[in-house]
């Protein structure tokens, strides 16, 4: 009777050959390898989307100051930022600076400068960092700058860490030689007309009370509120609320 010994060699001969095994076996090895590049690629991508809006929504805000011929206010800065947050979707992690630069002899200075939530204003220190971003400029010439700062927070944080992106935008006035800015002007507050004319022929002339206050901002003389932020309706109980005397 032939007695043989099986060996450790011949136990891993017999593994490497043996072709049976479970598909479970397989999706717990690959499926925590999957996981982990979907979702790196959904947080690569959702950083990506992050980095476009805060882009054009910088451009746009830019653009906008840059077509006002009135008096720009702290309101109307305040109310920029909060479109700014409304487009790119960061409410309450953004933080705005909006600044003109004149161009004195061969040196750049900084005429005007304000920055919400109480953040610094641009000095001309700090303007030298950025003059690489300034557009060459005649003497005397003027340029708006916006610079937005946006802190983001990745759902995942083991594949990207939390960061403050930023954007600094120059744009020439369009329509005027230099943006006018006063901080002094007070935040408005009242009523607009709601009211207006019908396919019959007939008018309604009505007030609907407005708090000028909240998120929104004033274009070409209109105010334009977010909207989250509704109107507030006239008081029933006072007959003459929310509609003008006859």
């Amino acid at each position: 009777m032939l007695a043989w010994a099986v060996t450790p060699l011949s136990q891993a001969r017999r593994f490497l050959k043996d072709e049976h095994a479970a598909v479970s076996i397989e999706v717990l090895i690959w499926l925590p390898i999957m996981v982990f590049v979907y979702a790196g690629g959904i947080q690569y991508f959702m950083a990506y989307r992050q980095e476009t809006q805060m882009t054009k929504a910088t451009f746009m805000i830019g653009d906008l100051l840059s077509r006002e011929e009135g008096i720009v206010s702290i309101a109307d800065l305040e109310g920029l930022q909060d479109v700014f947050e409304f487009v790119t979707d960061a409410e309450g992690k953004t933080n705005m600076r909006f600044s003109q630069v004149q161009r004195v002899g061969n040196a750049l200075t900084v005429t005007d400068s304000y920055s919400t939530d109480g953040g610094a204003q641009l000095t001309d220190a700090r303007l030298r960092g950025f003059y690489d971003q300034i557009p060459t400029l005649q003497d005397n010439e003027r340029v708006i700058v916006v610079e937005a700062y946006l802190t983001y927070e990745p759902y995942f944080s083991f594949f990207l860490p939390s960061r403050v992106m930023e954007r600094f935008v120059p744009t020439r006035s369009r329509y005027t030689p230099q943006m006018v800015f006063d901080p002094a002007i007070p935040a408005p507050s009242g009523v607009v007309n709601t009211g207006g004319s019908f396919d019959d022929g007939t008018t309604v002339n009505q007030e609907t009370a407005v708090d000028f206050t909240g998120p929104g901002m004033w274009i070409n003389g209109m105010w334009i509120p977010l909207p989250n932020q509704a109107p507030v309706a006239p008081d029933p109980s006072d007959p003459g609320s929310g509609t003008n005397p006859q």
